[in-house]
């Protein structure tokens, strides 16, 4: 038979119960989870519920056909009740008796509730055994429940209500203090830390940052302080009181139970975050082996055959993406949470909103891509693309930026330039020379013989223009009052064509001036009586500034 503590004792158990519960806190974190103190529950597919009085459980019963088992329990728990709060009703009086269905536990003549036999196979124990149990659990239930609504007894939890509740605004008032203190002295060492901590932190931090990085972790130390302390001083005064005490069970299974849920599963997890580690540590060794190799073939230490060294960068830009897609699918199946439907429904999300907004931007990356490996241009051509003459100053993926002669920067996307003729004139400018060209109209009273000695001559004015290939001059067409000449020049200064026109032309001028040849034509309607000719002091020197580059 069960023995139970007798009460006198059982009255200084509760009083030191909050104590306990604040000791057993640790305990619980280590232990398995409980699952049998419950509203309710399930063994063996039956369900069951606890019969708790006062915070306490006394024993369980299971559901019946005509009554679930929660509310067989909670009228069962009304009837002690109602014979503790009877004075009439004597502890001794609650006794069990046989009946036809099962044994009827009585208090003097009135039938309380019944044990039956599907409640003592929960328990694995006989009927009559579980009955004489559960007979003493409800007398001592009775006493103690009369016992802790007396004066003496509630005297008592107040007095040590009211000093777990000094204890606890000294305790806040020291805390609070201790954190001002400290939070003090932090700011007025945070300038001779500060130059130790931003060199080892490679200036990431700077005063400011670390001065409010340190103050709110005393901030966030504070603030777990004084919530451990203020759920011990609920879980000491709420356990003090018959009325709050079940407050207090459940304070402390909402408290201890998503702690120990989440060691445990940390614990769990811990094989996956091992195997996940390593693959990362992987996936980093091969980029970082692979951007080795790429900035070599880059660097032309390393020569592939058919492989230009302007392609190494966008190459690696392409296998890192490759290596950091594969390293998310060997990845995945470890990661917390993998496979789970909500996991799955973002994941389609994602999808979702790339496919249908990110159409322009894969046309455009592809296109980046493409001008690379077409050798379209590199960093510092001179180029004319979607109308816009100028140097490349930088390729991306989505867009190209494009420095004009005016100094204006201009982004065009990839997709345009895939899609429209691009004029480099750098690229032959670096073996051939560039060819700058530039025409006039003289009439037919000139030789051409003459014109082209002009023309010649003014080519070799020009300071950009090479010796070799020398210039020559083309014929470009006879028309009705004039015929058409062509002076070529060849450069290598891609970048500075604009200059080189006008330079060319400016000395196309002086030559044509000095040798008294006007440039008129072509369209005119009479020969004038005197040359159209620039005068002497048009033909000085432009002011120091001024000269053509």
């Amino acid at each position: 038979m069960l023995r139970l503590v007798n009460v006198p004792e059982k009255e200084r158990i509760v009083s030191l119960r909050g104590l306990a519960l604040l000791l057993g806190c640790l305990l619980v974190l280590l232990s398995p989870p409980a699952t049998a103190q419950v509203s309710d529950g399930m063994r063996d597919g039956e369900e069951y519920a606890p019969v708790v009085l006062d915070g306490v459980e006394l024993f369980r019963v299971r559901g019946m056909i005509v009554a679930p088992a929660e509310e067989r329990a909670e009228d069962i728990v009304a009837r002690i009740e109602a014979e503790a709060a009877d004075p009439a009703v004597q502890p001794s009086a609650i006794t069990a008796r046989e009946l036809d269905f099962g044994t009827g536990i009585f208090s003097g003549e009135r039938l309380m509730f019944r044990i039956v036999d599907a409640d003592a196979e929960l328990e694995q124990v006989s009927r009559g055994w579980l009955a004489e149990m559960i007979t003493e659990r409800v007398r001592t239930a009775i006493i103690q429940y009369r016992a802790e609504r007396g004066s003496t007894h509630l005297l008592r939890g107040l007095g040590l209500a009211l000093a777990a509740t000094l204890a606890m605004g000294v305790l806040t008032l020291l805390v609070q203090g201790s954190c001002r203190r400290l939070q003090r002295l932090i700011t007025s060492k945070s300038d001779a830390l500060h130059g130790i901590v931003e060199q080892r932190s490679f200036h990431v931090l700077t005063p400011k940052s670390l001065l409010a990085l340190l103050l709110g972790l005393v901030g966030f130390v504070r603030w777990i302080i004084l919530a451990l302390a203020l759920y011990a001083y609920l879980a000491f005064t709420l356990v003090l009181f018959p009325w709050t005490r079940r407050l207090a069970d459940d304070a402390l299974e909402l408290f201890v139970d998503p702690i120990h849920t989440v060691g445990l599963a940390i614990l769990g997890y811990l094989p996956k975050f091992v195997f996940l580690v390593i693959i990362i540590l992987i996936a980093r060794f091969v980029l970082r082996g692979a951007r080795l190799f790429f900035q070599a073939i880059e660097t032309r230490r390393i020569t592939l055959g058919g492989f230009d060294h302007d392609w190494a960068m966008p190459t690696f830009r392409i296998v890192r993406v490759g290596i950091i897609v594969f390293t998310i699918v060997m990845a995945y199946p470890y990661v917390p949470g993998a496979g789970s439907a909500a996991l799955q429904g973002m994941s389609i999300f994602l999808g979702l909103i790339l496919s249908l907004g990110s159409s322009s931007i894969i046309a455009n990356v592809i296109a980046g891509y493409s001008m690379y490996y077409r050798r379209t241009f590199r960093v510092g051509d001179y180029v004319q693309v979607a109308g816009q003459v100028g140097e490349v100053v930088d390729v991306r993926l989505l867009v190209t930026h494009v420095r004009t002669a005016k100094n204006e920067n201009v982004a065009i996307p990839n997709s345009l330039i895939l899609g429209t003729e691009v004029i480099n004139y750098s690229v032959y400018a670096r073996d051939r020379g560039l060819i700058v060209s530039a025409r006039v109209g003289i009439g037919y009273d000139v030789a051409w013989q003459e014109v082209e000695r002009l023309l010649l001559e003014a080519a070799s004015r020009v300071p950009g223009a090479l010796k070799q290939p020398a210039p020559f001059v083309l014929e470009c067409g006879l028309g009705d009052f004039a015929v058409a000449y062509e002076i070529n020049i060849y450069s290598r200064q891609a970048n500075d064509m604009p200059h080189l026109t006008a330079d060319l032309q400016r000395h196309i001028l002086d030559v044509f001036n000095e040798s008294g040849v006007p440039i008129m034509t072509p369209a005119y309607i009479a020969d004038p009586p005197e040359p159209k000719l620039a005068p002497v002091q048009g033909r000085a020197a432009p002011p120091e500034g001024l000269a053509p580059a």
